[in-house]
């Protein structure tokens, strides 16, 4: 609900602009370190480095890198 009102407003880590910025280490970085001017926070007091380095590689996993169907050009049979 607070999202709303957060400005600038949160990325969209799965636009192509995104993906084309983002990587693991300024993922790491940026929850490490938080970022000026936002609303995101430093975790490096809360979360030891290996924390942050599984947090980070979840959300490359999840939202940046391409789908795998997208990456070979066809798509996955379940």
């Amino acid at each position: 609900p607070r999202a709303y009102f957060n400005i600038p407003r949160p990325r969209d880590f799965t636009s192509k602009e995104a993906r084309q910025i983002l990587n693991k280490p300024r993922l790491f970085d940026s929850i490490a370190n938080g970022r000026l001017r936002t609303v995101m926070p430093a975790w490096d007091k809360v979360l030891n480095e290996q924390q942050i380095a599984g947090l980070t590689e979840f959300v490359f996993q999840q939202f940046i890198q391409p789908p795998a169907e997208a990456e070979s050009g066809k798509k996955k049979v379940p």
